[in-house]
């Protein structure tokens, strides 16, 4: 991983490992992508979110990404009014656990507060873009 400063991020590129992110990147006009390694670990997610954040503005929308057989990746985009973003992926949805409890602490450490209840069902492909006051999806 590159070392990252603050003076640094906006000429930061992270290499990504999922071939998939690249198209997300390009559908949610994401100049610059800070990615945690892949860990699957919502506790990972929140340390590293925790250290990374200092490198985002203004946050404009988080995109939950789901992607069923034979992947089974929750991604989680936080994206700042820049377009740059940090993706997450030991957050989850649609059920009681620790990646949706993940999920909620994250919304609280941006400062919003999402009804669980608008967030996607557990298990369905898509992609669904939540802001500071609604939810959109496919």
């Amino acid at each position: 991983m590159l070392p990252l400063t603050p003076q640094a991020n906006r000429t930061i590129i992270v290499e990504v490992s999922l071939m998939n992110v690249q198209a997300f990147k390009q559908e949610l006009g994401i100049e610059i992508l800070i990615r945690q390694p892949v860990s699957g670990c919502t506790e990972r997610s929140k340390r590293f979110f925790d250290k990374m954040k200092v490198h985002l503005s203004s946050y404009s929308r988080v995109a939950l990404v789901y992607i069923g057989e034979p992947d089974w990746e929750f991604l989680t985009f936080v994206i700042d009014v820049n377009g740059d973003a940090i993706l997450l992926d030991g957050f989850s949805w649609g059920y009681h656990g620790e990646g949706p409890r993940g999920l909620q602490w994250l919304f609280g450490q941006m400062g919003w507060d999402i009804d669980e209840s608008l967030l996607p069902p557990a298990h369905t492909e898509g992609m669904w873009l939540i802001f500071r006051d609604h939810v959109e999806g496919p």
